[in-house]
């Protein structure tokens, strides 16, 4: 009988591929959305939920590895996201998740991040953006 591999539970983020993965390679270090990360997850270590999105149909969601966010930034025009693109790597003309001059942009900024040798499965009951219960290996 296996033994099994010791565990913690903390909270999780939804972020799409392949977003997630440039996220836990260090690459990415600003994850941006159209609202700021509320503050109970400032400086909190959050499992990164990959999530398939439109673009891989049929995939599966799973827990590559954790973010730690330090602080929030508010990007005040286009000029300024565009300037940080080396740390958000979204291109100007992604049209699900490019500068929309009608909605606020907001940066998470990373603080660290963690990534699993394995993928890890997906809490049994996700979340739309956040989730509580994400069993990580220690």
């Amino acid at each position: 009988m296996e033994t099994p591999r010791p565990s913690k539970i903390i909270p999780g983020l939804n972020v799409q591929s392949p977003w997630a993965e440039l996220i836990v390679s260090g690459r990415k270090t600003i994850e941006t959305r159209h609202y700021p990360l509320p503050t109970k997850y400032l400086n909190v270590e959050l499992a990164v939920i990959q999530t398939p999105g439109s673009a891989n149909p049929g995939k599966k969601a799973q827990i590559v590895g954790t973010v730690v966010f330090s602080r929030c930034i508010t990007y005040g025009s286009k000029q300024e996201w565009k300037a940080d693109y080396r740390r958000h790597l979204v291109p100007e003309n992604d049209k699900a998740f490019g500068y929309n001059s009608n909605k606020p942009k907001w940066g998470w900024v990373v603080k660290r991040v963690t990534t699993f040798p394995a993928t890890v499965a997906p809490p049994k009951r996700r979340g739309i953006r956040f989730t509580q219960a994400c069993r990580i290996p220690l």
